[in-house]
């Protein structure tokens, strides 16, 4: 295991996007907390935890190409082929559009719920800020705010990291797939709509 995080700290190290090493490890914390209580296979539970984030063509240009390595690493490391074969297979299927969940593994959802819930929260709210300034993104813009009896709320999407909430962070709260990432999201996702009430407030004032 402390291979596979030298191979992810290279990989990700010089992320200023919220997706960097120590994503990396809070996902795998939090995947570590889910299957304590749900079962599933601790060694693909963490290995695809770990390296997630280390094909998502967000991140690289060629993501077909870090696939081919990850394979490679994981062989030489002395994970078994159908090991090899769990966490590719996890972390290539991991996007929030896919709702369809019923024909994956126990695995595949623990790591997904974590992930998940590190979009939410008080990290996942710092994670959205730094990704949205990698972007060049404005926090928001006062053309997509409406005002209801004077006070500001959101109106319409945008381009902006405020947009996001909506578009996104908002919606995973219904998509979790085990009872204990569910529990977990709707803390994380209260959370997020209390800072939105506290930032609309102090744009009222």
């Amino acid at each position: 295991m402390d291979e596979l995080e030298n191979y992810v700290k290279k990989a990700l190290g010089s992320d200023h996007s919220g997706h960097g090493y120590a994503h990396a490890l809070r996902v795998r914390s939090l995947a570590r907390k889910i299957q304590s209580s749900e079962g599933g296979d601790l060694h693909i539970i963490e290995g695809a935890a770990l390296v997630h984030d280390t094909i998502d063509s967000k991140l690289f240009a060629h993501p077909e190409k870090e696939i081919s390595k990850l394979e490679k690493e994981l062989a030489q490391l002395h994970y078994r082929p159908e090991e090899v074969d769990a966490i590719l297979t996890i972390i290539t299927h991991m996007s929030w559009h896919l709702h369809d969940e019923s024909e994956k593994s126990l695995e595949a959802k623990i790591v997904g719920d974590a992930d998940r819930l590190e979009a939410l929260g008080a990290i996942g709210l710092i994670r959205t800020i730094e990704y949205g300034a990698s972007r060049g993104r404005e926090f928001y813009k006062e053309a997509n705010l409406k005002k209801v009896n004077g006070h500001y709320g959101f109106a319409t999407s945008s381009e902006t990291t405020l947009s996001h909430f909506y578009d996104k962070l908002l919606k995973l709260e219904g998509t979790f797939q085990t009872p204990t990432g569910e529990k977990m999201a709707k803390e994380r996702s209260d959370f997020l709509r209390s800072f939105l009430k506290e930032f609309y407030f102090e744009l009222d004032e």
